[in-house]
């Protein structure tokens, strides 16, 4: 028996999810470079499924953005923010989720 499920509060995960867009964008280009981010640009000229420090779909993913958008310092990090965001508003989900089995469990 299906009972009925709160609402998802979209709006309260469409801000979180913009603060996070705009807390990035704020210091996007505030500095060049950073050591890891031109050791991921290496390892995505050269895809493996197997790196010693990081997950291949990372590298995978900032392959298919330098191929897009070309290796520009903004493109890589404002698809860091919008990935980041991506996982907050899931976060969201997920916590609504378990608070609907949590409350069918003790029903």
């Amino acid at each position: 028996m299906e009972r009925d499920r709160a609402p998802i509060a979209w709006g309260w995960l469409a801000l979180v999810a913009g603060a996070v867009v705009a807390l990035h964008v704020s210091c996007l280009t505030q500095y060049g470079w950073f050591r890891d981010e031109l050791y991921y640009l290496s390892c995505a000229h050269r895809l493996a499924w197997g790196y010693v420090d990081q997950p291949p779909l990372s590298i995978a993913l900032l392959s298919l953005v330098t191929a897009v958008a070309g290796p520009s310092l903004a493109a890589i990090r404002l698809t860091a923010a919008l990935l980041g965001a991506l996982s907050a508003v899931l976060a969201g989900l997920l916590a609504s989720a378990a608070t609907f089995v949590l409350k069918e469990i003790l029903a």
